[in-house]
């Protein structure tokens, strides 16, 4: 009866693991893993609610800027300044978009050298969701570092 017991459940292993009911079982719980991932992770990227109104790059660097580029990453719409002081700023407005946590990439030059800062994207998890409008400031520090934050603009 043991042995019985035994080839039945071989034959079932057999039958029911073939490759083809592992294919569907995956498929399956893919499946049920995007649905659920659809309803909370597909959220919170989409920051749609943030209105950006313009961009405003500044310069705190020790040194002159000679050219700064702003590119989106996903569209490679781009926005650029050049011949930016020290300690001074340069700016642009264009119609209000949404922004939706796509990934930036800037490029500037100074002093004959290129830095580059790839696939980047701007926090806006503490922003108020009001009917706000929006500057992305981008901030060239000493060293070839940036850091960019969202303002409201308050010249609406």
């Amino acid at each position: 009866m043991i042995k019985n017991h035994n080839i039945n459940f071989k034959l079932f292993t057999n039958l029911f693991l073939s490759h083809y009911h592992i294919r569907h079982i995956v498929l399956v719980l893919f499946t049920i893993l995007l649905q659920s991932c659809s309803t909370s992770c597909l959220k919170s990227s989409n920051n749609s609610h943030v209105t950006v109104k313009g961009v405003l790059f500044k310069n705190n660097s020790n040194l002159v800027i000679n050219s700064i580029k702003l590119k989106v990453d996903e569209t490679g719409r781009y926005i650029n300044c050049s011949g930016i002081q020290r300690g001074s700023t340069c700016s642009t407005t264009f119609p209000l978009r949404k922004y939706q946590n796509n990934a930036l990439t800037i490029q500037w030059w100074q002093q004959g050298m290129s830095y580059t800062q790839k696939s980047f994207k701007v926090e806006t998890s503490q922003l108020k969701i009001e009917s706000q409008q929006y500057l992305l400031i981008i901030t060239v520090n000493n060293n070839g570092k940036i850091s960019a934050q969202f303002i409201p603009d308050n010249h609406n």
